[in-house]
């Protein structure tokens, strides 16, 4: 209950809440609450959703859940922390009537914040008052105005990125597909011309019928059908999404069935490579930007300084302090696997996964000199030591990117040529052949549709 008064990150970056301006900004407003740490800060999400969707019958269900954020990141998301207080029913949303339904919270929130309740701390068995206060909401944008009647001014009101993004790509996608949930509709070219804006855009009337005009962007069938075969073909790690070969339709026309984490796979990692074979130059840089910036505020970790550039390629130090000892009498046995998961993530060596509809041997490290080292997972081998200790090294086969025209950085998409695969021989890399689990970071590879040939990949990062 108090994490949140002792976990504040010292690194100049955005672990939790805590570490943000608007938490600091409440500290130094109210004193007397913050002097007490386990007072509880609260968070209040709230959204609107249609349990009969798939019967065709309108309908709406809002439940309002609170979420405290003097736990650390690890517990204050995870379901068994959240607090459901209200279940709102009805035939329609509540919009404005909603502060009838949440009279009873907001009374009781005044209480806590105003007087709180005597609790027993069972940590230190003594009596002390806790207070609570409500920080923000969090929310999509209609559940913003709807919620914005009732909280005042003060209250800040924070917008769900998750939702954000798959209400954008969904748009998006829909647009590129020209599917049902395309934004390039009739209304959408009369108000261009009402507005008397991108006039090669506007309708035009042949014969008393409206038809569309054929502007710059537009996206051939051909390229409709590509886009499709490129989502269908992606392996994802295990865990990391769905199984997108599964939800294009057999005539490449199309994606079904997509929710809102699959949303979040296609804006973050999918689309500023796809677009490239459907989209031309001029209008690359804008998509890939806006995919970047969605890849960007959903970051595990935000860096203050720049909230717009992630803090990766650290610099990785083999933890081998306490095991000096050991390692000068060198291993006592080395086991060989095919499998092992490191830092929560699962790799598995190439070979095994041949036959897998997921990847999980990609792997990405820099050298000492700054050089990156992209490649595969060829070996798991452990070492034992005296003491019980033990060390997990990857043997990896690095793509041979050195020279020109084998490796390409642009609008922050990596793409690497691996026709050398498996190089051998005098290999740049033969001194490197081993690294530490440990130094390795998980990625995985993507066929780049933008080039000709097959020997063309897209790195991607499993972690931002």
């Amino acid at each position: 209950m108090i994490w949140h008064h002792t976990g504040w990150s010292n690194d100049g970056k955005i672990y939790n809440p805590v570490d943000g301006k608007a938490c600091q900004e409440f500290d130094k407003r109210y004193p007397e609450f913050t002097n007490e740490p386990r007072n509880v800060r609260l968070g209040l999400a709230a959204d609107g959703f249609n349990p009969f969707g798939n019967m065709n019958q309108s309908y709406s269900m809002w439940p309002i859940i609170l979420t405290m954020y003097n736990t650390p990141p690890w517990l204050c998301m995870k379901e068994s922390s959240f607090m459901l207080t209200l279940l709102i029913p009805d035939l329609k949303s509540p919009t404005k009537d909603i502060d009838v339904f949440l009279k009873p919270l907001v009374e009781e929130l005044k209480m806590l914040l105003d007087e709180g309740v005597q609790m027993r701390d069972a940590a230190t068995n003594t009596i002390f008052t806790m207070c609570a206060t409500l920080l923000w909401t969090i929310n999509d944008y209609p559940a913003s105005s709807s919620l914005s009647g009732w909280s005042g001014q003060e209250l800040k009101h924070n917008q769900d990125a998750m939702h954000v993004q798959t209400n954008v790509s969904k748009s998006f996608v829909g647009t590129l597909l020209k599917n049902e949930n395309s934004k390039d509709t009739q209304k959408a070219r009369e108000d261009l011309e009402n507005w008397h804006i991108r006039d090669n855009l506007w309708l035009q009337k042949n014969n008393n019928k409206i038809n569309q005009p054929h502007p710059n962007y537009s996206f051939k069938p051909i390229d409709r059908e590509r886009l499709c075969e490129f989502i269908k073909g992606v392996k994802l790690p295990d865990g990391f999404g769905s199984n997108f070969k599964n939800k294009v339709l057999p005539n490449d026309s199309n994606i079904i069935w997509l929710k809102s984490h699959d949303y979040h796979i296609l804006m973050q990692r999918l689309q500023p490579i796809g677009v490239r074979v459907v989209l031309p130059t001029n209008a690359l840089t804008a998509i890939i930007d806006l995919c970047t910036f969605f890849k960007k505020i959903c970051a595990w970790t935000l860096d203050v300084k720049d909230m717009y550039c992630l803090s990766s390629r650290k610099k990785v130090v083999p933890e081998c302090t306490n095991e000096l000892k050991a390692l000068t009498h060198g291993p006592l046995n080395a086991f060989s696997y095919t499998a092992c998961i490191v830092h929560g993530v699962r790799f598995v060596v190439y070979f095994r996964e041949l036959r897998r509809t997921t990847q999980n041997s990609g792997g990405f490290t820099l050298g000492e000199d700054g050089t990156p080292f992209y490649g595969q997972l060829a070996k798991i081998i452990q070492l034992n030591y005296l003491s019980g200790y033990s060390v997990v090294l990857f043997h990896c086969k690095w793509f041979n990117t050195s020279g020109k025209r084998r490796s390409v950085e642009k609008n922050g998409i990596v793409a690497i040529d691996i026709s050398r695969e498996w190089y051998v021989g005098n290999a740049w890399y033969d001194g490197d052949l081993y690294i530490l689990a440990a130094q390795v970071k998980q990625v995985f590879y993507i066929q780049d549709p933008s080039r000709n040939g097959n020997n063309w990949r897209v790195m991607e990062d499993v972690h931002n």
